[in-house]
């Protein structure tokens, strides 16, 4: 499976994209994630109409929406440009995700055996993915995101599930970033070996906590890229 398409299963978890709006939404957000658009880069209507041969409307509708999942700002008089990314922003997304990701994985005490199974195939992928050298950091991003998501929809609990999904296009670009180096991914993928083994010993909270850490890392080292960035 191809980067864009676990970005795109990723994207649609929650909800199969229908609308053209929320169509138009995901091309851009696929846009953005990649690099193609940059943060502080401006959207212009007129150009995304042409660009997808559509009228304003559904452009407007799916600048909305990627502004709801904090993407997009909505300047008055000014139009619709990129988020740069902030530490401020980090932190707060972040705070939120670590609760979630820790209820989530305590959730699985009542999962079946098909979700363990598929848990330790992806753990293994992962695994695999951290010890390849090289620019691997949006896709262990992307399946790291989409284990996340997996074990969200078997904890249990639907709206805990519904708002991890709603996080991830917000924080995707984050993980990104503190996943650019081979150590960050190799020490993920540790983290991630050590939640599954405490899961199968029926260890769901120790895991939980285990799972609480390693989206703080997350955060940690995102927030300390930025800062660096913002003092140079």
């Amino acid at each position: 499976m191809s980067l864009s398409e676990q970005q795109g299963d990723m994207l649609r978890r929650e909800s199969r994209l229908r609308t053209l709006p929320e169509q138009i939404a995901e091309r851009l957000y696929e846009s953005i994630v990649s690099e193609r658009v940059q943060p502080g880069e401006r959207l212009r209507e007129d150009a995304l109409a042409t660009s997808f041969n559509v009228s304003r409307g559904p452009i407007r509708e799916a600048l909305r929406i990627l502004e709801n999942d904090g993407v997009i700002q909505m300047l008055p008089n000014r139009g619709a440009y990129v988020s740069k990314l902030s530490v401020a922003e980090v932190n707060s997304v972040f705070e939120v995700r670590i609760l979630l990701a820790g209820a989530m994985i305590r959730g699985l005490v009542n999962a079946d055996a098909a979700v363990f199974a598929d848990f330790e195939k992806r753990v293994q992928k992962l695994e695999a993915l951290a010890r390849e050298p090289g620019e691997q950091a949006s896709t262990y991003a992307a399946c790291s995101v989409d284990l996340s998501l997996t074990l969200a929809d078997s904890c249990g609990n639907p709206v805990l599930a519904q708002f991890m999904g709603s996080l991830a296009r917000r924080s995707w670009r984050y993980t990104k970033l503190s996943l650019r180096t081979i150590e960050r991914r190799q020490s993920s993928a540790q983290n991630w070996r050590k939640i599954y083994s405490f899961v199968m010993k029926g260890k769901f909270h120790e895991a939980g906590d285990i799972m609480e850490k390693l989206v703080n890392a997350t955060r940690v080292d995102a927030v300390n890229y930025l800062s660096e960035m913002e003092s140079a």
